[in-house]
């Protein structure tokens, strides 16, 4: 396939997002007592969702050799999914800072196979957590980290954060593996007590932490 013939990275992000907004209004346009301007709502809609998908794939274009890897991820389904999965994202993501984050999770992924899957665990968390959940996470690590400082006879610290934080969020940080759920350590001989009003919810695990580290660097710079 010569270059003339590579679409760009671009292009193929409006195809498909034009061919989601199409078939939203297509539906639309069926449902018997919706107005035209119910449908000029729902295309403005569709057009945000489109320029940030755009945004999502021209930064990840800026990382990459974008004409080099199409044939990589025409090719390799895991690619595939993931990039996919970024454009959906990154769609419905309201955050700017979460876009680029997703752009540069993806773009080294493509660049290092090695990272495909760490990505992929990455994306699948953001494509849930929004500003609410980020916002909780943020206060959690604060609060766990207080509570490691001087941990005394249980992480009451913790517990009462986490009982300020409403059940869909705590229930949103479980689903996607942020937190740590059941007992754990918290100083010699000690252990934390999981309470199921907080989801049984006991810190923040690696994983969580780099998500939130890696956010705030794209913050600060």
């Amino acid at each position: 396939m010569g270059d003339e013939e590579v679409p760009s990275w671009q292009q193929i992000v409006v195809r498909a997002a034009v061919a989601s907004g199409a078939e939203v209004l297509g539906w639309q346009a069926g449902v018997p007592g919706v107005g035209a301007g119910t449908g000029v709502v729902v295309q403005g809609l569709i057009d945000s969702r489109r320029g940030r998908a755009e945004e999502f794939v021209d930064g990840v274009a800026d990382l990459v050799d974008a004409h080099r890897l199409f044939e990589q991820v025409r090719v390799d389904p895991g690619l595939q999914n993931l990039l996919w999965d970024g454009i959906q994202a990154a769609m419905s993501a309201a955050d700017q800072d979460k876009r680029i984050y997703l752009a540069r999770v993806v773009a080294n992924a493509l660049t290092d196979d090695a990272k495909i899957d760490e990505a992929q665990f990455i994306v699948t968390a953001l494509r849930e957590l929004e500003g609410p959940h980020i916002g909780a996470l943020v206060r959690l690590i604060a609060a766990d980290d207080e509570n490691r400082k001087d941990p005394g006879n249980d992480d009451e610290i913790l517990q009462k954060a986490l009982s300020d934080e409403p059940p869909a969020v705590k229930a949103a940080l479980v689903r996607t593996g942020v937190v740590l759920v059941g007992s754990q350590p918290v100083s010699s001989g000690l252990y934390s007590i999981p309470r199921a009003e907080n989801y049984s919810i006991t810190g923040v695990n690696d994983f969580g932490r780099r998500i939130i580290r890696e956010l705030q660097d794209i913050e600060t710079n």
